[in-house]
Parts: C-alpha cells; structure tokens; sequence
C-alpha cells in the first residue's frame, strides 16, 4: 500500500510542478462499430502486378441498428477480407448533404485485450508479487505520459524539457514499487538519473553535430501541418532519445547492482577495486547482449525502413545520409551508449555504496 501511495504522491507533485495543460483541439472525428450484415459483391481487379479485392457491403451501425452501404479495398489473398457478422470501425461523413460510410479498419480491440489479459496471467504466475508490483509501475508510468507528458507536448511545452522531467519521475515510479525503499532502489534511481543527464548532453552535441531536424518521419509531418500544435521538432526528437534509453535502462542498471550485491555477500572481505573489476567481468556480457538487444528492438519496429535502407537504388552512403535513416540511427547509436556508459557507472557507484555498507538490502 506504501508504494501505491508514493507512486501517486510522486504524480501529484508532477501536475504541481508542471501543471497540465490541455491541448486547444477539441475536433474530434466521428467513429462508430458496425458489423458486416452482408457481402453484396466482391470482385478482384488487377492493377499493375498487384491483385485487389473490392467488396461492397452493408453494415449494421452497432449504436443504432441502422443499415448502410459501404465499400472497401484490400491486397488479393490478405487476411483483412470482410465476412459477415465481422465488426469494422467506420467513420461518417457528410458529403453534398449525403451521410456516406466508408470503412476505416477492422475492428481488433478484442484480440489486443485477450492478449493482454494472456500477458498479465503469465507474469502473475511467473513472478507473483513482484509482477503485480511491476503492474503498478506500468499504471504510474502511462499516467505520467498519458496525463502529463502528452498534453505538455500538445500545448506546445519545450518536449526536451518535459520528456526529460518525465523519464526522471518514470525512474522513480518503476524501481521503488518493485524493489521497495531500499539502498539497492536508491542507488538505481541515482545511477539512471546520471545515465539520463549523460545521455541528455549526448543527444545535444549528435544532433546539433548532425544537423538533424526531427522531420524525418512522415508522423513528424502530420504534426507540423496541425496547426493547433506546436511543436519544435528537433527538441521532439531529443527527447525521444532520453525516453528510448530509460525503456531499457532500468533493467542493465538493476542487474549490475543485484551483481555487486550478490558478490559482496559471497564474499565480504572484497573491496571496492574488486568489486567493480568482478562485477564488470559480468557486466560486460550484459553490454553485448544489451546491444544486439537495442538494435534487433530497433530494427524490428523499423522493419519496413530497414528493408528500404537495403534495396535502395541509391549508394549506401546517401541513403544512410537521408534524414528518416540518419534519425533512426542516431537514435539507436545514442541510446546504445548511455547503456553502455550505464554499465561501468553502476558498477562503479555500487561497489562504493555496497563497500561502506553492512550489506545492500
């Protein structure tokens, strides 16, 4: 109950720091569930080399039992193809005082949440109370982006300033829930703040040394053209960088402390110089994993851009110059070294702390 209550002690002091600010676009678009009452036609043209699936269908508009008409375009042979009783999301318009209802997607909230509760259940039985108390650090962290750092950023707040404020709260909120008020918490939270300023500085000098804008990615685009939201991109993007490496960095920094801990209770008599030299024996295999970890992270919510990158018919050197690549890349080299910086900076903190101690707890 302690540390449900410091999670939202550690909230509420946010919102008074920073108070919320509420974005200006209150225009939201209209969507509504409707389930495939009937496949009328479905017809496959050919366009170019490519195969299309055209369907047209009524739909059952779940909120008002109304029947309409719409139509839809698929990929021949793709697992999106309507079938009656299916669930769409659908979004009304009015064109030429017409009301039309074209389909925007399936509906797959469902599956997400089966998928979700399957997730929950693992963990529960895997970890039992520690990953219930993971869970709350989850809760605390997407209030905090959901409630505070979202809206700092719609409302036009500096998003390196905001998301650096965020991660440090998230720093806290993740360790202290699942590790208690401990000297092994403690000195964690110091060790990802370090990281955190390290990696803050970093990501400065590369991207200014760069030149990059943070207009790389076709979502940074969309931002720029609302014109309720004011964003600086370059400072978006900067952020994004802090808030990548604290994605992971709870994990390298809880371990080289766990690996200290765990020494210096085997042996008691070792020192300071031992310690750290022993636990980065260890650490070192936990760099090369972390590594290839951030990069395979990386490469596979990129997987799309990563096969771009290889099949461009421009030289290697220019497609890597390209904005959208150079982004990504930066972003990953950036994060790789604030975890490896973390892992000598750890150990290093956790044997001074361990050796003046009568043992972490």
């Amino acid at each position: 109950m302690s540390r449900i209550i410091f999670i939202g002690t550690v909230f509420l002091l946010l919102l008074f720091l920073f108070p919320l600010k509420v974005s200006a676009n209150d225009q939201k678009e209209q969507y509504v569930k409707a389930r495939v009452d009937d496949v009328i036609r479905e017809e496959t043209t050919r366009i170019n080399s490519t195969s299309i699936v055209r369907q047209e269908v009524s739909l059952r508009l779940l909120d008002s039992g109304k029947i309409v008409p719409s139509e839809i375009e698929f990929p021949s042979g793709s697992n999106q193809i309507l079938k009656k009783g299916q669930v769409v999301i659908v979004n009304p318009q009015t064109i030429d005082e017409q009301t039309v209802y074209p389909i925007v997607d399936l509906y797959r909230v469902p599956s997400i949440l089966v998928l979700a509760a399957v997730f929950v259940i693992t963990t529960l039985f895997v970890t039992t109370k520690k990953g219930a108390l993971s869970f709350v650090s989850l809760g605390g962290s997407a209030l905090v982006l959901f409630l505070y750092t979202v809206p700092q950023l719609l409302s036009g707040s500096q998003p390196f300033f905001v998301i650096l404020a965020s991660s440090l709260f998230i720093s806290a909120i993740v360790v202290y829930p699942a590790h208690g008020f401990s000297t092994l918490s403690h000195t964690a939270v110091a060790c990802m703040v370090i990281t955190l300023a390290a990696v803050s500085i970093l990501s400065l000098v590369v991207v200014d040394f760069s030149k990059l804008s943070g207009a790389g990615s076709e979502e940074a685009v969309f931002l720029q053209l609302d014109p309720s939201i004011k964003l600086n991109l370059r400072s978006l993007l900067l952020g994004g960088m802090i808030l990548a490496t604290l994605s992971v960095l709870d994990d390298s920094v809880i371990s080289q402390i766990s690996v200290v801990r765990e020494l210096k209770r085997a042996n008691p008599k070792l020192q300071d110089r031992d310690l750290f030299l022993r636990g980065m024996e260890v650490g070192k295999d936990h760099v090369s994993t972390l590594v290839n970890t951030l990069f395979l992270a990386y490469a596979g919510a990129s997987l799309p851009l990563f096969l771009l990158f290889t099949q461009s018919s421009l030289p290697w050197w220019a497609a890597l110059n390209d904005q959208l690549v150079a982004e990504e890349v930066v972003r990953t080299l950036v994060g790789s070294i604030g975890l490896v910086l973390s892992i000598p900076l750890t150990t290093a903190v956790a044997s001074f702390v361990v050796s003046r101690r009568k043992m972490l707890q």
